[in-house]
């Protein structure tokens, strides 16, 4: 937390600040509409364009959560040092969650890898995607004339067709063939992985190629003591049925009382090696009760049945 000593000079300083980042934000949003229109008009999505408008966009979603308390800091002066310490506090917030990215990353989506595709190969995706969304009532609206679109990939297969006896200005004219169709490929990606809802029947219904059929995160399963043993004294060895997709896991105990009662749990310790988890300092003639759970890239799993061992 960091304190701020209000006077009328750091909220002079404070207003500047918000200003200028309304003006950064305006800017921001100009330069990616130029960069979305360059795409839309000339389809060269080129990785600077690419890379300006994910890092703009990420900008753009951190400035505008200051925006409302910077907001409210004006309307309310009194409240200044602790809306600047709310403030504070948000900008340490992630935008996204971690499981919330993970589970975007793992979306069903259109593979398409055409900077490296041969020209066959975008020819073949070309045609495929085209027969799959043509009266295809689960694409109704696609974002570019299919007619155009089939002219485009009949010309650009004549292009290859006759690029040998054309010399440079057949591989020339072959090129932008290939670059117009790219661009008809590239704006009906975006709209599959749009309409598709998730659903990966209908995303292989538009003829396009697939990624993350099989990738979709799942839960962590509950885990299971295999054994417990003693180690060195004061020292309990624990194993765990490995969990498949478990990055780490954690193990917590609490000691059990000679009348069965059972104490508080003691604070989670990390392991990566499900095979030997050591908890050390332990009492020896003590009786204590251990739970271990996976976690994984979307969180952690139920904790294990709670299984006891006396410490020797």
């Amino acid at each position: 937390m960091v304190a701020i000593n209000f006077d009328s000079e750091a909220f002079s300083i404070v207003l500047q600040a918000i200003n200028s980042t309304r003006n950064v934000i305006a800017t921001r949003l100009k330069l990616i509409a130029t960069f979305s229109d360059v795409i839309a008009t000339e389809g060269k999505m080129t990785a600077t364009a690419m890379k300006a408008i994910t890092t703009g966009t990420k900008m753009i979603a951190t400035d505008a959560k200051l925006i409302p308390i910077a907001a409210e800091m004006i309307a309310s002066r009194p409240e200044a040092i602790i809306l600047i310490r709310k403030l504070c506090v948000v900008t340490t917030e992630p935008i996204i969650s971690l499981k919330e990215a993970v589970r975007v990353m793992a979306k069903p989506r259109v593979k398409l890898g055409l900077r490296n595709a041969s020209d066959s190969e975008v020819l073949t995706i070309a045609r495929n995607g085209l027969e799959g969304v043509k009266d295809n009532s689960r694409f109704p609206d696609p974002p570019v004339n299919l007619a155009s679109f089939e002219t485009a990939i009949e010309e650009f297969a004549l292009a290859i067709a006759v690029r040998r006896n054309g010399g440079k200005p057949g591989t020339a004219d072959k090129n932008e063939k290939r670059r117009k169709v790219e661009s008809f490929i590239r704006k009906m990606a975006a709209y599959i992985d749009y309409s598709h809802n998730d659903d990966p029947e209908t995303l292989l219904a538009s003829g396009f190629p697939a990624k993350n059929l099989n990738r979709a995160p799942s839960p962590i399963p509950k885990a299971i003591i295999k054994a417990i043993k003693n180690g060195m004294t004061a020292q309990l060895v624990l194993t765990v049925w490995a969990i498949k997709n478990a990055k780490t896991y954690e193990l917590q105990y609490a000691l059990v009382s000679e009348e069965g009662e059972i104490g508080p749990w003691r604070d989670p310790l990390g392991f990566t090696n499900s095979r030997s988890m050591r908890v050390n300092d332990l009492k020896p003639g003590t009786r204590y009760i251990f739970q271990i759970r996976g976690i994984g890239t979307m969180g952690p799993g139920d904790w294990s049945d709670p299984v006891g061992h006396m410490c020797l």
